[in-house]
């Protein structure tokens, strides 16, 4: 098993914080023509209406205070020589909305926000001992509507945030040697969603992403040398989808597209004296697919136009340093699959014509 293989079967996978719904897994380029459902109904009502699903809260630790109550505590004993201390200050979750109406548009805005940390030393003579840790959420959404004569608009957007980090130390206040541990991670995750409806013309946009960071690393330091390790690992995703729809007294249109991208990467790095090892591995994936009707009637004549296009991308990386001294691995795979078909006739009773073309490619890379 050679080094790249031994790092990818250690890193743990990264769970997915889900504000809204979990992105499904994007098939691989082995089975990509069999599974190219839509990724979002791009006719769905995805606002902040009755008809939309609602977000689910992020999974974070319950603030002990009332809510917007603000917490904190401080306390200290001992000396130079020896002592304990302890801090603590905390934000429970509090919500502020605000509303406004203006010609026609009503817009709703909501935040929230919480936040807690503690840091807790102790100390003597020969040696320190200090915990930190702390977390932070944050939410926010907007919602807009806009009812005029002539159209309609809606608009929903929402972000959600988490932090946390952990921190150890431990070191001689003789010698000045010890270990230093740090442990951190963010959750991220957005929608959103547009609707824009005239008697003619309708569009529905929608999208979702997220995207998961965990980082770790460890020191030990002393006098005449230092030993470092850390780990970065990322987990990301988004798909979004787009619908237009054209109608007239002669002929209509429907033009559909989606794009969906999962990627995950590593970033390890360590050092020991001069001597030192960097990695950056990863692999991401995007699939998209988009379709087309128009139709036309002039006349005699009529014209019918239909196309879609499918494609998949696969790319990998391992990008990585060995004392300064590059060694590095790329590819990417590329799938694409393209289908069109022209349809037209002409009939004024004493003449009839009638053409049609279907064209088909598939290319690989």
């Amino acid at each position: 098993m050679g080094r790249k293989d031994r790092i990818r079967n250690s890193r743990p996978e990264l769970a997915i914080a889900t504000a809204a719904e979990t992105l499904p897994t994007i098939p691989v380029l082995a089975a990509a023509k069999r599974l190219i459902k839509p990724l979002i109904d791009a006719g769905a009502n995805t606002d902040n209406s009755a008809n939309s699903t609602a977000a689910k809260p992020s999974e974070r630790a319950t603030a002990t205070t009332a809510p917007g109550t603000p917490k904190t505590t401080s306390t200290s004993t001992g000396n130079s020589n020896e002592g304990t201390s302890s801090y603590t200050t905390e934000l429970a979750p509090y919500t502020t909305t605000s509303t406004s109406s203006s010609n026609g548009t009503a817009i709703t805005n909501s935040q929230t926000n919480s936040n807690f940390s503690n840091t807790e030393s102790s100390w003597d003579k020969s040696a320190v001992k200090t915990n930190s840790k702390g977390n932070s959420f944050n939410e926010s959404t907007s919602n807009s509507s806009t009812n005029a004569a002539t159209y309609t608009t809606t608009n929903f957007s929402q972000n959600l945030t988490e932090n946390k980090k952990q921190s150890q130390q431990n070191y001689s206040r003789v010698k000045y040697e010890g270990t230093n541990s740090d442990q951190s991670s963010s959750l991220q995750k957005s929608r959103s969603s547009y609707n824009y409806t005239t008697p003619t013309y309708t569009r529905n946009d929608a999208s979702e992403s997220y995207r998961n960071t965990k980082s770790q690393s460890d020191s030990q330091y002393g006098t005449g040398y230092a030993m470092n390790n850390g780990n970065r690992q990322d987990d990301w995703g988004s798909k979004s989808t787009s619908k237009i729809r054209i109608t007239s007294t002669t002929g209509s249109s429907v033009n559909n597209s989606s794009t969906q991208v999962q990627g995950k990467a590593d970033w390890t790095n360590s050092s020991n004296g001069s001597s030192s090892n960097n990695i950056h591995s990863g692999e991401e994936t995007t699939v998209s697919k988009s379709d087309s009707q128009s139709n036309n009637t002039s006349g005699f004549s009529k014209t019918n136009n239909s196309a879609d296009n499918y494609s998949v991308i696969n790319s990998t990386w391992d990008n990585s340093t060995i004392n300064g001294q590059a060694v590095n691995s790329n590819t990417r795979d590329i799938y694409t699959e393209r289908n069109s078909n022209a349809n037209s006739s002409y009939d004024d009773g004493k003449s009839k014509n009638t053409t049609n073309q279907d064209t088909y490619t598939v290319n690989q890379s």
